[in-house]
């Protein structure tokens, strides 16, 4: 069997992967190669292979062949089944905990996921051994969307929706959907703007260290 398209392109997958930068965990992985993926993959329950890109799951099953056989979960907040399955660009909510052993065969966007994983599961391994590529968002692009934000609050304005504010603010600090997801989950964690379920936007205008955020620390590793 070979692998499932998945229509989802890159920029895509790699939206619905930005969760990772706020995660952290220093869990333990060992590499393996593809004759052992195989053997995990022969188990009916117990493992899930993780991948982040429709390319990623073409090369998971073109050297794995048995991963072609199994089911593929896409952007999943969770699986109960104790069934071995692939999960392909994985919530940040995901728990892994459910499964006894975990392969990661892919390039996870932050250096910490892995870790992270590790410390959920009973034992995590890395296929292709693939270094994180996290996304970097410039600190002036961070302030931009702090300062968009700041003034839709001291005009009163309130967001419509989550996409209208994601378009009122790319719009005014010029930036990406990926910088501005980033730009956003950084802002938050620090208690500098909060959204709430009206739209009503509030922020602090204390002065701090963006490093203070993990999702931040995570961009830069």
């Amino acid at each position: 069997a070979g692998a499932r398209k998945i229509l989802i392109d890159v920029s895509q997958s790699r939206m619905m992967c930005l969760g990772q930068l706020s995660l952290e965990g220093s869990g333990q992985s060992k590499p393996i190669d593809c004759e052992k993926a195989r053997e995990l993959a022969r188990e009916r329950f117990g493992t899930a292979f993780v991948v982040f890109s429709q390319e990623e799951l073409e090369r998971l099953c073109r050297d794995v062949e048995e991963c072609g056989a199994l089911p593929v979960f896409v952007g999943a907040q969770r699986w109960l089944n104790p069934a071995s399955c692939v999960v392909f660009a994985p919530s940040a909510a995901f728990d892994f905990s459910y499964f006894k052993r975990v392969v990661v065969a892919g390039r996870p966007l932050s250096a910490t996921y892995v870790g992270h994983i590790a410390e959920q599961c009973g034992e995590c391994f890395t296929l292709y051994g693939e270094e994180a590529e996290p996304p970097f968002v410039p600190d002036a692009k961070i302030r931009a969307a702090f300062i968009a934000f700041d003034a839709m609050a001291r005009r009163g304005e309130r967001a419509s929706s989550p996409a209208a504010l994601s378009a009122a603010v790319r719009a005014a600090a010029k930036l990406s959907a990926e910088e501005y997801e980033i730009s956003l989950s950084i802002l938050s964690e620090l208690g500098l703007i909060s959204v709430s379920d009206r739209g009503i936007i509030t922020v602090s205008r204390d002065k701090t260290a963006l490093d203070g955020s993990v999702c931040y620390r995570n961009s830069r590793h």
